[in-house]
Order: C-alpha cells, then sequence, then structure tokens
C-alpha cells in the first residue's frame, strides 16, 4: 500500500501526525505501529480498514488475515473503520462507475462467504463461491451465493453458460 500512496503522491508519515490510518495485512505488524495508529486515530485521524478477512488460505492452512490487524485498531480505539474493500461496496460501486461497467454483466469470484460473496450482494452483483477456500457447501445459510462450484476449474464453463 505505502508504494501505491507513494506513486499516486499521497505523502505517507510513520508517526501519529497522519490525518488517515489505513489499516490492511501487515506481515510485520508490531507494538510500534499499533501505538502510531492508535495515537493519530485518537488525535482526530480517519480510520480506513483494507477489508476484514479474518484470515487468508495459504498451501498449508490458513493465517491471520487483515481483520486481525483492523480489529486490534478497533478494539483499542473504540473506533470503527470505513472499510473500503471486502464486505462493503465501496470498492465495486467506485469501478463499475469509473468504467461505466452494467452490473448484469458482471460476476464476482469468492471462497468466503462472509467477505467475498457478502461483497458481491452488498454490490448489486452475481457471485461464484468456490469451495477450495476457505467456505464449504454446509456453511452457506444467511449468505447465499449465486453460484457454487468446486474448483475454479469449473469458471470458464460456468462464465459461459451464464453470460
Amino acid at each position: 500500500m505505502k508504494e501505491e500512496f507513494e506513486k499516486n503522491k499521497i505523502k505517507v508519515v510513520d508517526d501519529d501526525s497522519a490525518e488517515i490510518v489505513v489499516v490492511g495485512l501487515d506481515r510485520t505488524l508490531d507494538y510500534k505501529k499499533l501505538s502510531i495508529g492508535y495515537r493519530a486515530i485518537m488525535k482526530g485521524a480517519e480510520f480506513i480498514a483494507t477489508n476484514t478477512d479474518a484470515t487468508y488460505p495459504v498451501e498449508d492452512g490458513f493465517l491471520p488475515g487483515a481483520g486481525v490487524m483492523v480489529a486490534a485498531i478497533e478494539r483499542c480505539t473504540g473506533k470503527k473503520p470505513v472499510v473500503v474493500g471486502k464486505p462493503e461496496s465501496y470498492f465495486a460501486e467506485l469501478v463499475i462507475k469509473e468504467n461505466s461497467l452494467d452490473k448484469e454483466k458482471i460476476i464476482f469470484v469468492g471462497d468466503r462467504l462472509e467477505t467475498d460473496i457478502q461483497f458481491a450482494k452488498r454490490s448489486g452483483i452475481k457471485s461464484v463461491l468456490v469451495l477450495t477456500g476457505v467456505s464449504r457447501k454446509e456453511d452457506i445459510k444467511e449468505i447465499k451465493p449465486d453460484f457454487v462450484i468446486d474448483t475454479v476449474n469449473e469458471l470458464p464453463e460456468l462464465l459461459h453458460k451464464v453470460f
């Protein structure tokens, strides 16, 4: 994220003078970073989260996701972040608007019901749950995907049928 901000001429600071604190997946998170984020938010900085995924899949299981970092800052500040990524629709609405896309011609593919599929639902676009990641068929209850496939290998055939 830091590289993207700097590339787009957004000033990045590493102290509590920040006007905006953006929290995402950080594999080098430490107490110093938590403290800086906490202090900046308590001074009035906007709190933005990239997403709230609790975990993410890796080859040998799962690892903590961005939601863990977000929850830590949320807990110590008592403030809720503005979530610009999954499961909120902000990002989808922005992309759809900026590219003049037709929601009926979009399909979102994900492996997690509470973020990926919820994102699609909130965005008003079709969703596909792939069962090779986090969520399983038996997890489908309140949040219902439009389509369920076992692997991404089935995606081309599904897209051909849908579109």
